[in-house]
């Protein structure tokens, strides 16, 4: 008989904590958390809009960050065609900051009109990679003259 009570109580243990675990894991995976808000997107380029390769761009990103953690980056040169670049990591501090970002254009790049595409992505907790994506104003990039003629 005392069997048959301790196997209730070890069963009925064992259903709360399997639903207390799953509402924690269902939590972890779609609790809202902001983690980055970028306010002027499309981010305004300073400077020149009109460039060669190898020259810098510099956008102005006035954002929001509400975790400290690191961030991924991928940036992309976007005009129909995406052009790749190596990606990178970045510390920002946690706060509403505004910042002139740097992006060198690479050599290899053809003339045309682009925009920079940034995915950023934040790990948020073992289950959860958040990601956002947001794009510059168009540039144009044009050809080198040739001096040698």
């Amino acid at each position: 008989m005392k069997n048959h009570i301790w196997l209730k109580y070890m069963t009925l243990v064992t259903v709360i904590l399997t639903v207390v675990l799953i509402a924690y894991v269902l939590c972890l995976l779609y609790y809202p958390a902001k983690t980055l808000v970028v306010k002027n997107a499309p981010m305004p380029i300073i400077g020149s809009k009109t460039l060669k390769a190898g020259e810098y761009v510099t956008y102005r990103y006035d954002y929001c960050k509400y975790y400290d953690h690191p961030l991924s980056i991928q940036r992309d040169f976007v005009d129909g065609v995406i052009y790749k670049t190596e990606p990178g990591f970045a510390q920002l501090e946690p706060g509403c900051h505004v910042a002139d970002v740097r992006v060198i254009i690479p050599d290899t790049l053809p003339a045309g009109e682009y925009k920079i595409r940034n995915i950023t992505q934040v790990v948020i907790n073992q289950l959860r990679t958040d990601t956002v994506l947001y794009e510059t104003e168009k540039f144009n990039v044009i050809e080198e003259e040739d001096d040698q003629r």
